[in-house]
């Protein structure tokens, strides 16, 4: 005898409405609304972790060699060798970028943002024949120049530090062991403008534009996620001399220093 539980009238149907289908998709758009930021932040954040442990490899890496150096931080931009020197603080010497390679094993990956990854290129990372590398991040300790009074190294608002209290002191660390500096940190996140637009602050940010003139998906601060027509970093990771690496943030990212062999502005 059949059993009636498995009749079906041939009227009968096994599908969705066009209803139940289009509340269906409208409910997954719902949802993916929802998650996409969450994911999205996610990312942002992720490569943001990366970056931090980027600039912790480097400033332990530099305090330890110093720490094999009575205390002496290295002149990064500055050939041991040949006595030859770069300016920017992006710059790093061919000779010190082999050491980090070759005997520190720091790579090339560390010396680039994920979160600005479009500087890590092979003529970036053998600039000029090989003579130095254009890196992602700058370095400011064990640099005597960076600390010198003569103008043709420098121009700089920093040097109105010069006319408050402390004005005796360096800008930045030389040496590990109880030196006074107006800045305590070692190492930042790139924040750079070129040429340098007049925008010190992020009050001024409509004047200014972080892209590079030749390369707009190559931007001038590492973690700038308006754009690179206008907006400001997000904020900036920074070294210090402790060894430790802080968060600053954006509102506190200002104009610093101009080169005057550069049309470079850059920002910490």
């Amino acid at each position: 005898m059949p059993n009636p539980t498995h009749r079906f009238s041939r009227s009968g149907r096994c599908g969705f409405t066009l209803i139940e289908l289009l509340v269906v998709i409208a409910i997954i758009a719902i949802l993916a609304s929802m998650l996409l930021p969450a994911l999205s932040r996610a990312k942002l954040l992720s490569r943001e972790t990366a970056c931090m442990n980027n600039l912790r490899t480097l400033t332990l890496a530099t305090l330890v060699y110093a720490g094999d150096a009575n205390d002496r931080l290295p002149d990064l931009q500055k050939d041991p060798k040949t006595g030859d020197t770069y300016s920017l603080p992006y710059n790093l010497i061919g000779y010190w970028r082999d050491e980090l390679q070759n005997k520190w094993g720091i790579g090339r990956k560390i010396l680039y943002s994920p979160s600005n990854s479009k500087w890590n290129r092979d003529d970036f990372y053998y600039w000029n024949s090989a003579a130095a590398a254009v890196t992602g991040y700058f370095y400011f300790g064990g640099n005597p120049r960076y600390n010198s009074d003569n103008p043709r190294e420098t121009f700089s608002v920093m040097w109105r530090l010069k006319n408050s209290p402390g004005a005796e002191l360096p800008l930045f660390p030389e040496r590990t062991s109880s030196q006074k500096t107006h800045f305590k940190f070692i190492w930042t996140d790139m924040n750079r403008q070129s040429p340098y637009q007049g925008a010190d602050t992020p009050a001024q940010s409509s004047k200014n534009t972080w892209v590079t003139p030749d390369d707009p998906n190559r931007w001038g601060a590492n973690h700038l996620y308006k754009g690179p027509e206008g907006g400001w970093p997000r904020g900036s990771h920074v070294g210090q001399i402790d060894g430790h690496v802080e968060w600053n943030k954006g509102q506190n990212i200002l104009f610093r220093w101009q080169f005057l062999s550069s049309s470079v502005g850059v920002f910490f």
